[in-house]
């Protein structure tokens, strides 16, 4: 499954897009063995534990609120799009 993640400031007065950065890959997708595709616009590549089904549909939820409050905590925010290769389905 890849990740696409954008993250820009809430102003432009505030810090912390590279430490929302590091706690994204830290905190939430080092769990899914994660691998970096592109460093200069984050793409990672991860592995969810369920092939489909509402395990799967509740771990991407808990996983994109996640990545949302560490960004938060950050003074940033965050457009994610996950997307599953295998069955061309995509979550934001």
């Amino acid at each position: 499954m890849t990740v696409d993640i954008y993250i820009e400031r809430n102003s432009k007065f505030v810090r912390g897009m590279s430490k929302a950065r590091r706690w994204i890959e830290q905190f939430c997708l080092s769990q899914y063995q994660m691998r970096v595709f592109e460093k200069r616009r984050p793409r990672y590549e991860i592995v969810m534990p369920f092939a489909a089904g509402p395990e799967l549909e509740q771990a991407i939820e808990e996983l994109i609120a996640e990545m949302h409050e560490n960004a938060d905590l950050c003074n940033c925010f965050i457009e994610v799009t996950l997307h599953d290769p295998l069955t061309d389905t995509y979550w934001s």
